[in-house]
């Protein structure tokens, strides 16, 4: 059987700079991306970090 990162690994990784896969399927959607996160975690730190690098990240020309 398969073992899941735990939250600490995906910190770790986060801090490294590096992206981590939130769910082990996909969710589509047309035209759009979505910041998802359990209610608690959006006030951590790192979360609101995370979510303005991404939203700075997504603002950059192709």
């Amino acid at each position: 059987m398969e073992t899941q990162p735990t939250a600490d690994h995906h910190e770790e990784t986060a801090e490294a700079g590096k992206l981590v896969v939130a769910a082990d399927r996909p969710l589509n959607c047309d035209q759009a991306y979505y910041v998802v996160s359990a209610g608690a975690n959006l006030e951590r730190p790192i979360a609101g970090q995370f979510r303005e690098w991404l939203l700075d990240e997504a603002s950059l020309p192709a």
